[in-house]
């Protein structure tokens, strides 16, 4: 189950999952993680530090930036 993402805080754009890896599956230099990016403007997270390995984790992190950026508290109501 994903959680719904927020609008990008740059471009107000719907933001996408990203799943990275790197080395070779099976071996024990495999690594894999997930990230979320801006479809139109590119503005991402997690996807080049490694620090998100589930998708929840990502999207809670997102959704917090997303709703900073753009004056919503973390019900999703403006701010006063």
């Amino acid at each position: 189950m994903s959680t719904e993402l927020k609008p990008c805080p740059m471009c107000a754009n719907h933001a996408a999952y990203v799943r990275h890896a790197a080395g070779i599956k099976g071996t024990m230099g495999y690594d894999s993680w997930h990230g979320i990016s801006c479809k139109s403007c590119g503005v991402s997270i997690g996807t080049s530090d490694r620090r998100f390995r589930e998708k929840e984790e990502v999207a809670a992190a997102w959704n917090v930036r997303a709703a900073a950026q753009i004056g919503l508290d973390r019900e999703g109501e403006g701010k006063e």
